[in-house]
């Protein structure tokens, strides 16, 4: 069965459906068998199945869609990589579990927050990872740069428990345990200035290690993530 998430919306009434041009040369490029299975995830109705049917496309049905798999909650607030690396990060965090992800700008940041039009490229690589581990939701994708006093205020009013991923903290799968609802903070790879560990240190935030290895942007906090889905 193959899921796919859609950029426009699904018409209420089962029968067939005509996709959208693009859409439909995807389709005819995965060869589908007749009355193979499909999983259609709108941007915001409910997922509808759908099977292929050779000369009309694909054929809306009625029923609820299996919810897919369990996923813990889980942020990520990180410094943004450069270039294509920021592709690779939502990526990650996609089939990693991440629920939301945002933007810390550290005194060390290389890279700001996307243009308007890489945006949209940002949203098409989460929609297309996450049909291919199946999974119902995208991360919510929040692209402004801001200060970490910012993205810590948003994270804690909505009852999200911040975590430094830190080469000197505890080992995260010793951590874990004791967190609800993580949210990962991954610095820049240039690292933390000195005056920067010493605010951190004074906020009292948890301390938590990947290894004794130095991890790009884009590894980090999706290797956080999935751990604390691989407990779940």
């Amino acid at each position: 069965m193959h899921l796919l998430h859609l950029e426009d919306e699904l018409p209420e009434a089962a029968g067939p459906w005509e996709p959208p041009p693009g859409l439909g040369r995807h389709l005819r490029a995965l060869r589908p068998r007749p009355g193979e299975l499909f999983t259609l995830v709108p941007p915001q109705g409910r997922p509808r199945r759908a099977r292929w049917q050779p000369g009309s496309g694909l054929v809306l049905e009625e029923g609820e869609v299996d919810a897919g798999p369990a996923l813990r909650p889980v942020a990520l607030a990180s410094a943004w990589p450069k270039g294509t690396r920021a592709e690779e990060l939502v990526d990650r965090a996609t089939e990693a579990g991440v629920t939301e992800l945002h933007i810390i700008r550290w005194e060390r940041s290389v890279a700001g927050p996307p243009r308007p039009g890489r945006r949209e490229r940002l949203l098409r690589v989460a929609r297309a990872r996450a049909g291919q581990c199946r999974r119902l939701d995208l991360p919510r994708l929040h692209l402004e740069a801001r200060p970490l006093a910012a993205v810590l205020a948003d994270l804690r009013a909505a009852s999200w428990e911040p975590v430094l991923l830190h080469p000197g903290g505890e080992p995260l799968p010793l951590l874990l345990p004791r967190l609800g609802k993580p949210a990962f903070l991954a610095g820049p790879e240039g690292g933390f200035t000195p005056e920067e560990e010493e605010r951190l240190r004074a906020l009292g935030l948890p301390f938590a290690s990947l290894g004794p290895l130095i991890l790009r942007v884009e590894a980090a906090g999706p290797l956080a993530a999935a751990l604390v889905q691989a407990g779940t």
